[in-house]
């Protein structure tokens, strides 16, 4: 029986379109971070991405680095009016939706449409971020997606980016933001499918949300078997191998000062209950989510599903990695695992 998601609150998303920057741009621009306890920062220290890591990048600007080279992401206020004619045929902007006060509740995105809106879109794509990034980092997929057809969806995850929230908690609030940014697409597409990407921290999400109605497909990139063995692969990568039994130091304190129960944060767990075709991607030089635990995620995963191992990766953006066979391989991955749109 399928366990419905808890009641979340609305998304925030503006609606965006791709247009070729021009030379004169500006570079991105953080607020003050906040402050946190001294606990918190030296987990941080040990950790690099521990569950505890506090700092906000609050005050995120939606300023990208600008060239004549480098196709930008542009944001679009109400009353806004942009020419179509600098973006691709299979984009445009969806509509201008308010970009609501940074108080608000909620996780922040940004949504490209196909054009026309309904009609030719071939699914919906939710892209989420890794761990101590943000919606920049997705957007090369959404890119390559939207020109493929696909409605696209790239969301700051909670205590990331614009997105509200103190912690990090290693996937319990952020697979809910999954799961609330699933059923936005379903409302705002009905009749569309929807597929789910999700690249180290964002797969998790993807793999513990509780969908009400479960997307057609996932994909998951670099994602950890359980918090304990992702803390011990750390501090064997700072310390040595002999560091690894000290993790339970490091985890009962997350538990602790989070009230976090880290027996339910098992990705490896959770993939027995996906619903739908999944796609493990994993780098074979992976420290940090080392390879045999992306295996482990694919062998309890009920099927279908497919499992990439690309050579040489460690954890790093596996679509800057490897762009044309990612693309490749996510495409004809898409392609087979969604049905077709009932959209009218």
């Amino acid at each position: 029986m399928m366990v419905s998601a808890p009641p979340q609150p609305p998304l925030c998303i503006t609606a965006i379109g791709w247009r070729r920057a021009k030379r004169d741009g500006c570079s991105p621009c953080w607020g003050a971070p906040h402050k946190s306890r001294w606990a918190h920062q030296l987990l941080f220290s040990t950790l690099y991405a521990s569950s505890l890591a506090s700092p906000h990048r609050r005050g995120l600007h939606l300023c990208l680095a600008r060239s004549s080279r480098i196709p930008a992401l542009d944001w679009q206020r109400p009353g806004c009016t942009r020419s179509g004619q600098d973006r691709p045929a299979t984009c445009q902007l969806s509509r201008a939706i308010r970009h609501p006060p940074r108080r608000r509740k909620g996780p922040r995105g940004w949504l490209a449409a196909t054009r026309p809106r309904h009609l030719d879109a071939r699914g919906s794509v939710l892209l989420m971020h890794g761990i101590r990034s943000d919606r920049q980092s997705m957007v090369g997929r959404a890119r390559f997606l939207s020109m493929l057809g696909y409605h696209t969806l790239c969301i700051d995850l909670q205590a990331h980016g614009e997105s509200a929230g103190e912690h990090i908690t290693m996937g319990h609030l952020e697979s809910q933001n999954a799961a609330a940014a699933v059923a936005w697409l379903q409302r705002e597409f009905p009749g569309t499918p929807v597929a789910v990407i999700g690249s180290s921290l964002g797969g998790v999400a993807a793999l513990l949300a509780r969908y009400e109605h479960p997307p057609q497909a996932i994909v998951v990139e670099a994602v950890f078997a359980d918090v304990p063995t992702a803390v011990a692969n750390r501090l064997e990568m700072r310390f040595g191998t002999w560091a690894r039994p000290l993790h339970p130091l490091l985890t009962l304190q997350a538990e602790w000062l989070q009230g976090l129960n880290l027996a339910e944060l098992s990705p490896v767990a959770a993939a027995h209950r996906v619903p739908c075709p999944l796609l493990v991607i994993h780098g074979a030089k992976d420290l940090h989510a080392q390879i045999g635990e992306g295996r482990a995620i694919y062998d309890h995963a009920p099927g279908p599903k497919e499992f990439w191992e690309i050579p040489g990766a460690a954890h790093v953006n596996l679509h800057r990695f490897a762009t044309s066979e990612y693309e490749s391989r996510v495409a004809s991955f898409l392609s087979a695992s969604l049905p077709q749109s009932t959209a009218p």
